[in-house]
């Protein structure tokens, strides 16, 4: 991976794991996380 986003973003979308889940596993907030997921084009898709 090359930075965090990416990390999320292939966690979120491809590995179907949750916000929590994902905040965990890099250390940071979930809103975070869900700033990131919702400027990816692919969330208007799910």
């Amino acid at each position: 991976m090359n930075n965090k986003k990416d990390l999320i973003l292939e966690q979120f979308f491809e590995k179907h794991l949750k916000i929590n889940e994902i905040a965990a596993n890099v250390n940071t907030s979930s809103a975070y996380i869900t700033k990131i997921i919702k400027k990816d084009s692919r969330y208007n898709k799910v």
